[in-house]
């Protein structure tokens, strides 16, 4: 298997790659900048239209853009793409399109209109992602078509609550965990720590309890090798997610598709997840008494929706198969490992950077002990803390739906099947709404006597809105909450000397699923007991 590090710098060149090989072709006409600036039309590049002197077609449109983004990305080396659509924004307004190959896009950065792409019942539908299917992603939470995911939602929703997903009684699986993350960073004192990894473990084993009934040990290398698959699958390179998007006729040729950049990696990690996932089902399978399928309480996830599958008529379709089973297992696994992993992982960064801000952090949590959640209401630094990490590191910079139908968004038509992309990294940098946005600034989300003020701005920002919105939001805030707490109480966090001058660089992070900062360390010390 290829080092973390190898793997980083591959899906570096890949994102790097991707900008340069099929970025935007921005309407450029006056006529259509005109139409935009007016609020009646958008019509993607490339289509037919009275805006257009002529239709030009995808390859003419991928050249005319390339050599202007190529040149954008050597002017900026270390820039990911989400810094180009601030760009894109400044020149052609809140709304934007283009085209690529036979895709259309919308790039909405205005905060009011932001909201009305995740919550509107016309962008409900997933985005097409063909190159999931490519690997074997057929169903789950994330591929599922719209009648299957209702179910599977619906059904998800039920079970995890009634294992006390996101309520207070999951806060003593979260604090258990905890305590096995302090153990875990105090036999490390010693030296630097590779943060993403520490919090992956604890993190992952939270959701693990919930699915598969059972925690596993941080030093096992099956885990290990579980929490690498994970990060294989969302470090995943941005040619190979929108590639087979601008060109659908690749969805036919799996041996092209598996040949971009990234496959190779994402294919190992997503095929080593789906085994391992296989694995646990059919142990659960052996164990479980299907004549006792009355059970009052679901021991974890499987066991649940097993019982679920026996209840349906097997001759009859329906929407839990093992199929549906493994998928959506795998999906929780991914999705509620990573997410909160690397919010976490960033917010020890930013610890690290800034000790004042680690100082009144630890004030107000240094004393609670086990009775964080319980008082969390008055945790008025601590909740203005994690705003401003979420809102200044932004760990899904576009979140990316698909219109089923004609539809506008604030006054901008916008056609059926177009990819559009509410773009949470421009409103995160909006001045008019978070003044000086490039400064981490938690005092932001404060009034004037100290209180926690909540920003309505921050609505949907981080863990989106409507019914694509992450199920898991309660779960990761309470886990954010309980295991910086931990970190603060007992360790001060410190960026090693090496690793200080490349602040910068590491803040910068690295594109995929998931914005991560890129990898470094961190130096957790032991603080004194009185």
């Amino acid at each position: 298997m290829a080092s973390p590090e190898s793997r980083s710098t591959s899906n570096l060149q890949g994102a790097h790659s991707a900008i340069e090989n099929f970025t935007v072709q921005a309407k450029q006409s006056q006529t259509v900048q005109h139409e935009l600036h007016q609020g009646f039309d958008l019509r993607p590049a490339g289509r037919a239209g009275e805006a257009q002197e002529e239709d030009p077609g995808p390859g003419v449109a991928i050249l005319g853009d390339l050599p202007t983004a190529t040149k954008w990305t050597l002017a900026n080396p270390g820039k990911l793409p989400m810094h180009r659509t601030l760009e894109l924004h400044g020149q052609f307004g809140p709304v934007y399109s283009f085209g690529v190959g036979s895709a259309t896009f919308v790039i909405v950065g205005d905060p009011a209109m932001f909201r009305q792409v995740l919550t509107h019942e016309d962008f409900q539908e997933h985005i097409n992602l063909p190159f999931l299917k490519t690997f074997g992603a057929r169903k789950g939470i994330f591929m599922a078509d719209y009648e299957r995911w209702k179910v599977h939602r619906r059904f998800s929703h039920r079970i995890l609550r009634d294992l006390g997903f996101g309520k207070i009684q999951m806060q003593d699986n979260i604090l258990r965990e905890a305590t096995h993350l302090v153990d875990d960073l105090r036999s490390r004192c010693s030296e630097p720590v590779e943060t993403r990894a520490a919090m992956s473990c604890a993190v992952s084993n939270v959701i693990n309890q919930l699915v598969f009934g059972k925690r596993f040990d941080y030093s096992e290398p099956e885990f290990a090798r579980q929490l690498d698959s994970a990060r294989m699958v969302t470090n995943i390179s941005l040619t190979l997610v929108f590639f087979p998007m601008m060109f659908p006729w690749l969805e036919g040729h799996p041996d092209v598709m598996k040949a971009l950049p990234g496959s190779a990696s994402f294919a190992e990690g997503y095929a080593f997840i789906k085994a391992f996932c296989k694995r646990e089902i059919a142990w659960h399978k052996e164990k479980l008494d299907f004549n006792n399928n009355e059970a009052d309480q679901p021991e974890d996830f499987i066991t649940a929706f097993l019982r679920e599958q026996v209840r349906q008529d097997p001759d009859s379709e329906h929407y839990f198969t093992d199929d549906d089973l493994c998928d959506i297992v795998a999906d929780f696994f991914v999705a509620g490992t990573d997410t909160t992993a690397v919010a976490l992982t960033w917010a020890a960064l930013l610890l690290a950077k800034h000790q004042d801000v680690q100082d009144k952090v630890r004030a107000e949590l240094f004393y609670l002990g086990d009775t964080i959640l319980e008082k969390q209401a008055g945790l008025h630094y601590t909740r203005a803390f994690w705003d401003e990490v979420l809102r200044f590191c932004m760990l899904v910079p576009l979140n990316m739906r698909h219109s089923v139908r004609e539809t506008s968004v604030g006054g901008y038509r916008i056609p059926a099947d177009t990819v559009v992309g509410a773009n949470a990294y421009a409103v995160s940098r909006n001045a008019e709404l978070f003044p000086e946005p490039e400064t981490f600034r938690p005092a932001r989300f404060l009034d004037a006597e100290g209180c926690y003020c909540r920003s309505p701005a921050m609505d949907g920002l981080v863990f989106g809105a409507g019914k694509r919105g992450c199920m898991g939001e309660s779960l990761a805030r309470m886990e954010m909450l309980v295991f910086l707490a931990s970190l603060v109480q007992n360790f001060q966090l410190e960026l090693p000397e090496k690793e200080r001058p490349r602040f910068s660089e590491i803040f910068i992070g690295e594109d995929g699923a998931v914005h991560q900062p890129k990898q470094h360390r961190i130096l957790f010390t032991e603080l004194p007991r009185d």
